[in-house]
């Protein structure tokens, strides 16, 4: 009686892994601004809805305090490189020319 073996098959995967950097980025800048207090709902919704438009935007909720409507706002920007950074602040002072602008590396 002959028995026949058979060599296990290694199996190759198309894909290669990447090395990860650690860093993704360089710097950060957060920029963080409140909005209001307007007198009337309508304008404050229509603010909101401009600042919907702004990239990378995160707005809270258009909300009622005493003196009228207000909302809050903040953006996220990572950067890797100085041209980047200007086109952020750019973006920045466009859309909040008075936000707080904070820069942190990453």
């Amino acid at each position: 009686m002959v028995v026949k073996t058979t060599k296990p098959v290694k199996k190759v995967s198309a894909r290669k892994s990447k090395p990860v950097s650690k860093k993704q980025y360089a710097m950060i800048v957060t920029a963080k601004i409140s909005y209001g207090p307007f007198k009337d709902k309508s304008l404050a919704a229509a603010a909101y809805n401009k600042v919907q438009q702004v990239p990378r935007a995160q707005i809270s909720k258009l909300a009622k305090t005493a003196r009228g409507y207000a909302f809050s706002a903040s953006m996220l920007y990572g950067l890797k490189n100085a041209a980047q950074k200007a086109s952020a602040i750019k973006t920045i002072k466009t859309h909040a020319p008075t936000a707080k602008i904070s820069f942190r590396k990453a």
